[in-house]
């Protein structure tokens, strides 16, 4: 198993999210791997990864669990579930193309909206899986 799949699909994925005009029309170009210190709301990060072999006897594969976190203090749930769900109607069964590796599937597996302790703040965690293998 090879850990540049991890890598192709990181970059593949900010590539497909930064060009979506329905996200970035709610976030701008907001999607950070490390986020600034004074970033403006609202804003997605792409949060943890676990990576597992997914290989077969012919073919070199792995599977992702991939979270994204959306934080807002503005537009409270309403704002997350939206872009909750535009992160969900672009990722879902997505056609992604990845370099050395091949995307087997991409799937919704989940979504969790939060209130932070400082009473303000909104998080949103959506959790998708998806398979790759080496080509």
């Amino acid at each position: 198993m090879a850990l540049d799949a991890g890598l192709a699909l990181q970059k593949a994925l900010y590539a497909t999210l930064s060009g979506d005009t329905a996200l970035t029309g709610l976030i701008g170009l907001r999607l950070y791997d490390n986020v600034p210190g004074d970033t403006a709301f609202p804003y997605i990060t792409m949060g943890e990864g676990r990576m597992m072999d997914w290989s077969s006897d012919t073919h070199d594969g792995a599977e992702h669990r991939l979270v994204f976190h959306i934080y807002t203090r503005t537009g409270g749930r309403s704002l997350i579930k939206t872009i909750a769900g535009a992160l969900k109607a672009r990722l879902h069964n997505a056609s992604l193309v990845l370099t050395d590796h091949r995307l087997v599937n991409m799937r919704f597996i989940e979504a969790d909206i939060v209130r932070l302790a400082d009473g303000v703040t909104w998080h949103g965690m959506v959790r998708f899986r998806a398979v790759t293998e080496a080509i």
